[in-house]
């Protein structure tokens, strides 16, 4: 039995969705993503709870999956509950993985970008669009 197997058929076992479950689960959807399988990823999405589906990896895989698609904008609204606190990220390599999301959403929609994540950060960036066709967040 692989890894996969295992955590699915403890999974079964569950009447909610363990944590370790989830992310084990959204390791694989992004894996997935990443070897074009994109329709099957989003079956998998559609027939998950949405409480799961809410989730900070989850959101991370369907904002992988939306840059996948060619829609930044997707990428974006699946992102923005993360970073205004909605979805709080537990884990470090789901936090890395979200910032470099937000960068290549950021890259993908030019100022619009930036700007649609200022929104977001409000209490803690702003936003610049000193050169046109280049956004830049600043810290405060």
């Amino acid at each position: 039995m692989t890894a996969h197997g295992a955590v699915e058929s403890i999974q079964q076992g569950f009447a909610r969705q363990h944590g370790l479950a989830t992310r084990a689960q959204a390791l694989k959807l992004g894996m997935l993503v990443r070897v074009g399988e994109t329709e099957l990823v989003q079956r998998a999405l559609d027939d998950m709870d949405e409480d799961v589906r809410a989730g900070s990896a989850m959101r991370v895989v369907q904002a992988a999956l939306r840059l996948a698609r060619d829609d930044p904008e997707g990428a974006a609204a699946a992102l923005a509950p993360i970073f205004d606190g909605a979805s709080l990220i537990d884990s470090p390599r789901w936090n890395i993985q979200a910032l470099l999301l937000k960068a290549r959403v950021e890259d993908a929609l030019g100022d619009a970008g930036a700007c649609y994540f200022r929104s977001c950060w409000t209490r803690r960036r702003t936003c610049s669009s000193a050169t046109r066709g280049s956004a830049r967040l600043t810290l405060r």
